[in-house]
């Protein structure tokens, strides 16, 4: 069986791609991986946050300067006012 169903394709910018994945309020993970100097480093926020022009602005930044950009594509549930658990919720 054949659908003919066409998908049309289109490029997203990061801050819609988060705001396509998550509600503003989940908590999620973004993962930076510098392989050029063997660092990596992982922020836990809002999407608020994380689509906010100030976070952007450093992720470029980061990005500029050799690190490739992750985000987690499950939202992270809140286990206490200091952790957050990598579980999805």
């Amino acid at each position: 069986m054949k659908l003919d169903v066409q998908f049309q394709s289109r490029s997203l910018s990061a801050t819609e791609y988060a705001l396509a994945l998550h509600e503003p309020e989940d908590q999620v993970a973004v993962l930076l991986v510098n392989r050029h100097r063997g660092q990596t480093l992982q922020r836990i926020a809002s999407v608020e946050t994380i689509v906010a022009p100030e976070f952007q602005n450093w992720l470029r930044d980061q990005n500029r300067s050799g690190s490739d950009v992750f985000i987690g594509m499950n939202p992270l549930k809140d286990v206490g006012p200091c952790r957050r658990s990598l579980f999805p919720a």
